[in-house]
């Protein structure tokens, strides 16, 4: 299931020459290697760079990745917020941003019935979230938790937020289509075994 849109962007520091995709070819990128930045990052940028000069390095958690490249061990970080707005904030380059399906993954021994009630009180809650910009803002508190506090490079605050990256879709199937692209992408890159299909990989109990 798909219940929310979040977003990645391709970050460079504000003294950095680098401005636009094409002038990463080849430069060292921080990710999160087999996680959310690592796919967009090949996402975003294969087209621009192509396999072979796609150069990326992982660097775990995007606190890591962003002080990476605010420092110059890197020359661009793959974050998403609050540390787009804190790049924003700093006055960083914003290379490319898009949006991503976020799913959901349960236990094999987890019911339809409760994994359907899950997904209705999800539904309320992105009612809830977009019903109002203020509702958002609300909660904003939550993700900035994921900087520390001693971090060097400080913090944004709530107004620093552009609110409409904060997207909320109600639950919905994840669709085979969205899979198969994908799941090509990921085979070509040896992120996914050449036998992975939709029908194996994928459970509809609580569509």
């Amino acid at each position: 299931m798909e219940p929310s849109r979040p977003v990645m962007a391709v970050v460079t520091s504000p003294g950095s020459s680098t401005d636009h995709p094409a002038q990463l070819a080849d430069k060292p990128i921080a990710v999160n290697f087999h996680a959310g930045s690592h796919f967009a990052c090949i996402r975003m940028l294969e087209g621009f760079l192509g396999q072979a000069h796609l150069n990326m390095l992982d660097y775990g958690h995007p606190e890591f990745r962003f002080d990476a490249m605010m420092r110059g061990e890197v020359e661009a970080a793959v974050v998403m917020e609050p540390f787009i707005a804190l790049a924003e904030k700093l006055g960083c380059n914003i290379l490319t941003e898009a949006f991503f399906t976020s799913t959901d993954v349960a236990r094999d021994d987890l019911d339809g019935r409760t994994l359907s009630a899950l997904f209705k009180a999800l539904e309320r809650a992105v009612e809830y979230l977009n019903e109002d910009p203020k509702h958002k803002s609300r909660y904003i508190h939550y993700m900035l938790e994921d900087i520390p506090e001693d971090y060097p490079w400080g913090k944004p605050t709530i107004d620093d937020f552009r609110l409409s990256r904060l997207r909320f879709r109600p639950p919905s199937p994840y669709s085979e289509e969205e899979f198969n692209l994908t799941a090509d992408l990921m085979i070509r890159w040896n992120l996914l075994p050449s036998e992975a299909t939709y029908s194996n990989m994928v459970d509809p109990r609580a569509t």
